[in-house]
């Protein structure tokens, strides 16, 4: 009998040790499983931001490159043949065979975010055989677009008043026979969106802001002043959408600030605290912040980078054109700067000292005659600076790597 125990115990042990054993196993090969998975993960990318130089304006393509094909949208538009962001974005959409977007968004009405948006959406998304357009979503803060028309007609040349009305007056029959969808990105009454293993969300203005501003302004368009109507132009775009977008399994957000101004980062700060409270997210703190207002001081709520940032590992994308001191501000620069934040610009000086035009040249390169791009070299030059467009890649480990490395602005 205590041979065959002996024989029982050395054959495997007891029932009790063999289960410890599997179970031992069974956490090994867990343990290995997930090391594996997250040692191939590493090496992808998740998605990536573009951010196009154009002047003092936004034009950012964001692609979700784990579909097949990749999915793309669009953010914005300022695409001016003198800062060669019109020729360059199609250069980039042939290139990559983009033949539709997922969604198209107008952070608000301005014309360094809408120009040219009318005519690429024309050009490059147009109704395939079907019937159905290039693109399946449109995006904006929900301003009266009538109201918005009104508004650029009083205060602006008539080729820029003409745009944001025939951008309007394209999408119109599109959403009247529900081709298009229209999401109004406010919090209080659009659930997030899904794009790829992102979400979006719209974390301002509130519906009650963008309702008073049009019941308070629709009867005042026609009558107001020259003054009071640049005025109103200022009021909308204080109702900037602010967006952000989280991976909904790797610990990665980013959030857009379109041109919100500190009262707007206040709002779109307390609508994200709801969100957190109503969800887990892994890392609620942001790794990398288009900056508001193209660095204005007018855009900058202190609490946005101290409290909802990553410190040195986010990333910061100023999105401005040359030779002017008040887009990005030193006082935003010193300040990011502080926070030992890495800030990249799509233009930077490349001799602080050189003054290459006058400061109120700086939403185009250049003002006067008209300039060709040169048959070689890269366009626009622009004396006494350096340009690029900057792609911002996000990981699946949280990482986020922004490319070029020269785009990378220096403490000073």
């Amino acid at each position: 009998m205590g041979q065959g125990s002996s024989t029982e115990g050395g054959a495997g042990g007891t029932p009790q040790v063999k289960r410890r054993r599997g179970g031992a196993r069974g956490a090994f090969f867990c343990f290995l499983w997930r090391a594996v998975k997250r040692w191939f993960s590493r090496g992808r990318v998740v998605a990536r931001l573009r951010f196009f130089y154009s002047g003092k304006g936004d034009t950012i393509l964001i692609e979700d490159p784990l579909s097949q094909p990749s999915k793309w949208g669009l953010i914005d538009c300022c695409l001016t043949e003198r800062s060669g962001a019109n020729k360059r974005i199609r250069d980039f959409i042939d290139q990559r065979g983009i033949t539709k977007l997922e969604f198209v968004c107008l952070t608000h009405p301005d014309k360094d975010h809408y120009t040219g948006m009318r005519d690429l959406l024309a050009e490059r998304f147009r109704d395939d055989p079907s019937g159905r357009p290039g693109f399946g979503q449109f995006w904006d803060s929900g301003v009266d677009f009538e109201l918005l028309a009104a508004v650029a007609k009083r205060v602006g040349p008539k080729k820029r008043s003409r745009a944001i009305d025939e951008l309007y007056r394209q999408l119109e029959p599109l959403l009247l026979r529900k081709a298009v969808r229209h999401y109004a990105l406010q919090p209080d009454s659009r659930p997030p969106v899904d794009f790829g293993g992102f979400v979006f969300r719209g974390l301002s203005p509130q519906r009650n802001w963008v309702d008073c501003f049009q019941a308070r302004h629709a009867r005042q368009i026609l009558q107001a002043s020259g003054d009071d109507i640049r005025q109103i132009r200022e009021e909308s775009n204080n109702l900037s959408a602010v967006l952000v977008m989280t991976h909904k399994e790797h610990p990665v957000s980013i959030v857009l600030g379109g041109d919100a101004s500190k009262q707007l980062w206040e709002e779109a700060l307390q609508t994200w605290n709801r969100v957190l409270g109503d969800m887990i997210i892994k890392d609620p703190r942001f790794g990398a912040v288009k900056v508001s207002h193209h660095g204005s001081t007018n855009g900058l709520h202190h609490g946005l980078y101290r409290k909802y940032c990553k410190g040195p590992r986010t990333k910061t994308i100023l999105t401005v054109g040359p030779n002017d001191p008040k887009h990005p501000d030193p006082i935003v620069l010193s300040f990011l700067n502080g926070l030992g934040m890495r800030v990249y610009a799509t233009c930077w000086p490349t001799d602080p000292h050189e003054e290459a035009v006058a400061s109120t040249q700086s939403l185009f390169p250049f003002v006067g005659e008209e300039l060709a791009p040169p048959a070689t070299g890269r366009w626009p030059q622009i004396p006494g600076h350096d340009w690029a467009d900057i792609e911002l890649e996000v990981w699946s480990d949280g990482r986020i790597t922004v490319t070029p490395e020269r785009s990378l602005l220096r403490p000073v």
